[in-house]
Order: C-alpha cells, then structure tokens, then sequence
C-alpha cells in the first residue's frame, strides 16, 4: 500500500514482515514519524517495543503520551503539562492520568534501551517472546551499543540491516 495508506485513510498501514527504513536529514521528522506509527499499533491493540536510540527514555515517554492523548482524547498537551501535573488545569491533569494508567496497565508499550549490534536479533527475539510484540520500532541506527569502531559505522549498520531482515522473516512483525 502507498506510504500514507488506502485512499480515503489517514493512517499507515501496519503489515507484518514489513521492514521499513525511514532515511533522511536531520530535523525533518524521522522519529516524529516513529512515534506517530508507534501510538497508532498501540490504539489499534498491537503492542510495540520503542529503541530510544539517542533520547532519554523518560523524554521519549513523555512525546509518546502528549501523542496518544492528542489522538485518542483530542487534547493536547505539552511536556511541560505532563512534568509538572500540579501546575494544569483540573481537566488536563484527569486526562494525563488516566492515559498514564491506560498505558500501564495495557503493558504494550515497552520502551528500551540500545539493543547491541553484536546481539540485536537475538535481543529481538527475547523481547518478542517476553511480550508478543506487534511492532519493534529502532529510533537511529547508529545508537545501538557495541560494535565495530574503524569504519565510520558501516559494518555495525550491516550488521543491523542483516539481524533486523532476518528477524523480519522470521517472526511476523512490523520493524
């Protein structure tokens, strides 16, 4: 299907065994884009793993709640809402409070740190049979730990090219 799905929909689709590699420069929206496709499995039911790659987790969390409570509450907020819930109004702080809960106990959003590039796949695959991930999501491909040092990062993207297609086939997931 195209990029941005059917006609007449507003969502892209997730298809499983799908491996889509989003490439461009800095500061276009790569990873808006990641969290954007991250919340849309989550309210469809799926459950995802999130790389926080270069982003604090606790950041990383904070853009995924102001994105799925703008999607499923229609209220937006800003970080600043959610790190200081004694300053919002009443409204605001039932809203975040309630979606900080949905998303717990659902237990399908798992953020994670860098998977090694020595490891990924089978990193991966304990990840999938722990929590029956939907859809894994690797914000930047040079945050990974570990790996080869002398060529400006090309075997350690091999080397997750590789891990990640393979996993792809294997196991029936978006990546």
């Amino acid at each position: 299907p195209e990029l941005d799905g059917e006609p007449g929909s507003v969502e892209t689709p997730m298809l499983r065994h799908r491996l889509v590699v989003v490439c461009a420069n800095e500061n276009i929206g790569k990873t808006m884009f990641a969290k954007d496709q991250a919340i849309n499995i989550l309210l469809a039911g799926g459950t995802v793993v999130y790389m926080c790659g270069e982003n604090a987790k606790a950041k990383m969390y904070c853009e995924l709640l102001i994105n799925y409570i703008y999607k499923k509450y229609q209220c937006f907020v800003l970080p600043q809402h959610i790190n200081n819930l004694d300053g919002c109004p009443e409204n605001i702080k039932k809203i975040i409070n309630m979606s900080v809960v949905e998303l717990y106990e659902s237990k399908r959003l798992i953020l994670r740190g860098a998977y090694s590039y020595d490891n990924v796949y089978e990193e991966m695959k304990s990840d999938y049979e722990r929590y029956h991930i939907d859809a894994f999501f690797i914000d930047h491909s040079f945050s990974l730990s570990g790996g080869f040092t002398g060529d400006n990062g090309k075997t350690n993207v091999d080397k997750l090219s590789t891990a990640v297609k393979d996993f792809r086939r294997e196991f029936p997931v978006y990546v």
